[in-house]
């Protein structure tokens, strides 16, 4: 065995992980570094709390079905990467966040994302609808931001964006939290309400 996530021979089932398969990093079994050669399609990924290795995806891309759960105590380095997730995003218990150039897409619907404002995303990409979680996460931050077509993002927590936001479906901050754009710039085909402050580059709007 190696570090390679997909050699067959690091895995429990004697496969890289597959179909329904939950890809599981769990230090009752090993806490050794991991690194993607190539991508990996699967049911979900659950890095448990005991778990201290670093998990680097270089530029591969990690697909699921299921949740994508961060909870690690090591380094999660999503390199360049796509972690496209039709479950629910959960990364606010990683110990160490590294987005790199990576994209988190959202492609399930009535899904959440549960962040950390220290677990920054690079790109966030809302393919369905998606809740952004208001119970655990005190903020998001993302570079960008894009919300396809037929789509709604319902924020109950504080977004702020450093990059581009493009806002093709519907982006919902019913608490009334702020939507803060920073040198960047906002595109809207769609629909944007919000009851709070709606700030870009620093200027209320």
């Amino acid at each position: 065995a190696d570090n390679d996530a997909n050699n067959p021979n690091n895995w429990s089932h004697g496969h890289v992980p597959t179909g329904t398969d939950v890809a599981k990093f769990d230090d009752a079994v090993s806490s050794a570094n991991c690194n993607f050669s190539g991508n990996i399609s699967c049911g979900g990924i659950n890095v448990t709390s005991g778990y201290s290795g670093d998990i680097a995806m270089v530029t591969h891309d990690l697909t699921t079905t299921g949740d994508m759960t961060f909870d690690g105590t090591g380094n999660f380095n999503c390199g360049t990467g796509n972690l496209d997730c039709s479950g629910h995003f959960d990364n606010k218990d990683q110990d160490t966040w590294t987005r790199g150039g990576s994209t988190v897409i959202m492609r399930g619907s009535g899904k959440n994302i549960i962040a950390t404002s220290a677990n920054i995303l690079k790109k966030l990409i809302i393919s369905n609808n998606t809740t952004l979680d208001a119970t655990t996460v005190t903020r998001l931050f993302s570079q960008s931001l894009t919300v396809d077509v037929g789509v709604t993002f319902t924020c109950n927590q504080r977004v702020d964006m450093n990059d581009a936001v493009e806002i093709n479906g519907i982006v919902s901050l019913p608490l009334g939290d702020m939507f803060f754009i920073e040198n960047g710039t906002l595109s809207v085909a769609g629909t944007l309400t919000s009851t709070g402050l709606l700030k870009i580059s620093g200027t209320d709007v």
